[in-house]
Protein backbone atom coordinates (compact mmCIF):
# COMPACT_ATOMS: atom_id res chain seq x y z
CA UNK A 1 0.00 0.00 0.00
CA UNK A 2 1.58 3.37 -1.04
CA UNK A 3 2.31 5.97 1.93
CA UNK A 4 1.60 9.59 1.63
CA UNK A 5 3.34 12.02 3.90
CA UNK A 6 2.57 15.52 4.02
CA UNK A 7 4.25 18.41 5.10
CA UNK A 8 1.28 20.90 5.72
CA UNK A 9 3.92 23.60 6.22
CA UNK A 10 1.61 27.36 6.02
CA UNK A 11 3.35 29.09 9.02
CA UNK A 12 7.05 30.99 9.09
CA UNK A 13 9.58 29.27 8.04
CA UNK A 14 12.43 27.58 9.47
CA UNK A 15 16.74 27.90 7.91
CA UNK A 16 16.55 24.15 8.64
CA UNK A 17 13.61 23.48 6.63
CA UNK A 18 12.70 23.44 2.83
CA UNK A 19 10.75 26.91 1.99
CA UNK A 20 8.08 25.12 -0.09
CA UNK A 21 5.24 22.64 1.27
CA UNK A 22 5.46 19.50 -0.46
CA UNK A 23 4.46 15.58 -0.29
CA UNK A 24 6.28 12.35 -0.30
CA UNK A 25 4.91 9.58 -1.90
CA UNK A 26 6.31 6.18 -0.74
CA UNK A 27 5.69 3.46 -3.14
CA UNK A 28 6.20 0.05 -2.46
CA UNK A 29 8.66 0.01 -4.63
CA UNK A 30 11.31 2.15 -4.12
CA UNK A 31 12.31 3.36 -7.40
CA UNK A 32 8.47 4.76 -7.72
CA UNK A 33 9.34 6.91 -4.52
CA UNK A 34 8.51 10.73 -5.76
CA UNK A 35 8.66 13.80 -4.17
CA UNK A 36 5.90 16.58 -5.03
CA UNK A 37 6.66 20.05 -3.99
CA UNK A 38 4.37 23.04 -4.11
CA UNK A 39 5.29 26.25 -5.45
CA UNK A 40 2.71 29.19 -5.93
CA UNK A 41 4.23 29.69 -9.65
CA UNK A 42 5.68 26.24 -10.60
CA UNK A 43 5.17 22.72 -8.52
CA UNK A 44 7.61 20.15 -9.49
CA UNK A 45 7.43 16.23 -8.96
CA UNK A 46 11.01 15.08 -7.98
CA UNK A 47 12.27 11.73 -8.13
CA UNK A 48 16.05 11.48 -7.76
CA UNK A 49 17.59 9.76 -4.54
CA UNK A 50 19.19 13.36 -3.42
CA UNK A 51 15.54 15.19 -3.64
CA UNK A 52 14.29 12.05 -1.54
CA UNK A 53 16.92 11.89 0.80
CA UNK A 54 16.77 15.79 1.46
CA UNK A 55 13.04 15.91 1.70
CA UNK A 56 12.59 12.29 3.98
CA UNK A 57 15.23 13.98 6.54
CA UNK A 58 13.33 17.82 6.56
CA UNK A 59 10.07 15.41 7.39
CA UNK A 60 11.85 13.54 10.11
CA UNK A 61 12.87 16.78 11.89
CA UNK A 62 9.14 18.61 11.01
CA UNK A 63 7.74 15.22 12.84
CA UNK A 64 9.95 15.90 15.70
CA UNK A 65 9.09 19.31 16.08
CA UNK A 66 5.88 19.19 16.13
CA UNK A 67 3.14 18.58 18.78
CA UNK A 68 1.74 15.49 19.29
CA UNK A 69 -1.93 15.13 18.46
CA UNK A 70 -4.75 16.20 20.58
CA UNK A 71 -6.20 13.44 23.52
CA UNK A 72 -9.34 12.73 21.50
CA UNK A 73 -11.54 11.17 24.61
CA UNK A 74 -13.45 13.63 27.11
CA UNK A 75 -11.70 11.83 29.67
CA UNK A 76 -12.16 14.08 32.80
CA UNK A 77 -8.73 13.63 33.42
CA UNK A 78 -7.23 14.79 30.33
CA UNK A 79 -9.21 18.29 30.93
CA UNK A 80 -8.15 18.57 34.59
CA UNK A 81 -4.32 18.87 33.10
CA UNK A 82 -2.74 22.15 33.51
CA UNK A 83 0.44 21.75 31.48
CA UNK A 84 1.64 24.10 28.92
CA UNK A 85 0.84 21.59 26.03
CA UNK A 86 -2.68 20.97 27.10
CA UNK A 87 -3.17 25.40 27.04
CA UNK A 88 -1.59 25.36 23.27
CA UNK A 89 -3.70 22.29 22.50
CA UNK A 90 -6.87 24.53 24.02
CA UNK A 91 -5.91 27.35 21.95
CA UNK A 92 -5.02 25.80 18.69
CA UNK A 93 -8.16 23.82 18.70
CA UNK A 94 -11.25 25.15 20.42
CA UNK A 95 -10.81 29.18 19.28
Amino acid sequence: MPRCRWSGRRAALSPATPAAAFILFEAEVPELNTVYVEHPVSSAFLGDQAHLAQYGTAFERLTTAALPPIDPGPERESYMRSDSLRLVQHLLYTL
